[in-house]
């Protein structure tokens, strides 16, 4: 029986998962919540240190279900708990009409 391509990144995806969740520590030498660009720079520099350890925390949901493991699903996803927020109706934009832009937010 042939293994499609997705299945097998879906079951590589959770493997890797299971595996780091195994790995997590309990204690941290630094927290650094939000992992937008300067989050992410602060906690890379501090995490440049193998002497110390950091967790970068992002909010978010569980991102198990399949609309988010499955890329096939990729345009299910609007309008749902993962991509929910829009932005505010742009009256002078460069689209004939005014609109709402999904606005992505992990």
């Amino acid at each position: 029986m042939k293994v499609s391509n997705e299945k097998t990144f879906e079951s590589a995806v959770r493997a890797n998962q299971t595996d780091l969740a195994s790995k997590l520590n309990n204690e941290f030498d630094y927290i650094v919540c939000g992992s937008g660009s300067s989050g992410s720079v602060v906690a890379g520099r501090l995490a440049s240190n193998p002497a110390v350890r950091v967790l970068l925390l992002e909010a978010g949901r569980d991102d198990d279900p399949d609309l988010v493991m499955d890329p096939n699903q990729w345009m299910r996803i609007f309008g749902t708990q993962w991509i929910g927020d829009s932005t505010q109706i742009q009256t002078h934009s460069s689209m004939d009409a005014p609109s709402l832009t999904p606005w992505v937010r992990f």
